[in-house]
């Protein structure tokens, strides 16, 4: 859906799109992702939810990125083999604050290392999900990267933060968002995208979900690599989900999760 999912944010993915959305869960989740990025960047994503009753639902994920990469020389010779990678570790937790308004949070560590360089931090995100009076509108809010820094030998880099707002409207089978990314650094992402879904089965509790998105930077919108397309496919408890981004001369990403409630 391009990536507009934080004024949605119903399953254990919430933990990354908007943790107040964990909340909506009324069984335990286990979610496993792997996304094939470009330029041999390889990403897994696990993912739990733990609702606590009355008191909450409780969130995990852990989220490991690796490219492996070759040493050069000031001659431009190259040498040896290294692995750049980042793991983020996540707490989360979520409840409502009212019938129609819950908040969540984010507790974040974080790990890199580029070649022999490494270095770790901690992260903090805070979001929002109200269900306003037009039923079935949301309204999300999410503040992302509040955090300390990641200080290299030579230089200290920080993720940017961002805030994150987003709109959702249901209808029927019928989803339609909206998410736009505020960063401090005055960049602006425009995320939009649609599901439709059919249920065929009402036994198996069979679905069935298309999914199309556009995603773009203000001031560099590309109308190929911007679009994102993608289905998904549940039986009872389980769902599989696929999506497919298509980068122009850069090549194509593919994500596939599979998810589990329980």
């Amino acid at each position: 859906m391009g990536g507009a999912f934080c004024s949605i944010a119903n399953n254990v993915s919430s933990t990354y799109w908007n943790p107040a959305g964990l909340a909506q869960l009324s069984s335990r989740e286990l979610s496993m992702m792997s996304f094939d990025y470009l330029m041999d960047i390889s990403n897994e994503n696990y993912s739990y939810a733990n609702p606590l009753g009355n008191s909450g639902v409780l969130g995990f994920q852990i989220s490991l990125l690796g490219m492996r990469d070759m040493s050069r020389d000031e001659y431009g010779t190259m040498g040896s083999f290294f692995k750049n990678e980042e793991r983020i570790v996540s707490l989360s937790y979520a409840s409502w604050i009212n019938p129609n308004l819950s908040m969540g949070i984010n507790l974040k560590t974080i790990y890199t290392k580029l070649d022999t360089d490494e270095t770790s931090g901690f992260g903090m995100d805070i979001g929002t999900l109200y269900k306003t009076p037009v039923e079935n509108l949301n309204l999300g809010v999410v503040i992302q990267n509040i955090e300390t820094g990641l200080k290299y030998t030579d230089k200290k880099e920080s993720m940017p933060l961002n805030l994150k707002t987003g709109i959702s409207y249901t209808l029927n089978n019928v989803i339609l968002a909206t998410d736009v990314d505020a960063f401090i650094d005055n960049s602006i992402n425009l995320h939009t995208g649609g599901e439709y879904t059919y249920k065929p089965m009402q036994r198996w509790n069979l679905q069935l979900s298309a999914r199309l998105g556009y995603s773009a930077s203000m001031g560099n919108i590309n109308a190929i690599s911007g679009l994102s397309s993608g289905f998904g496919l549940k039986i009872n408890k389980f769902n599989i989900d696929y999506a497919f981004v298509p980068h122009g001369d850069l090549g194509d990403t593919k994500r596939i999760s599979f998810t589990a409630r329980f």
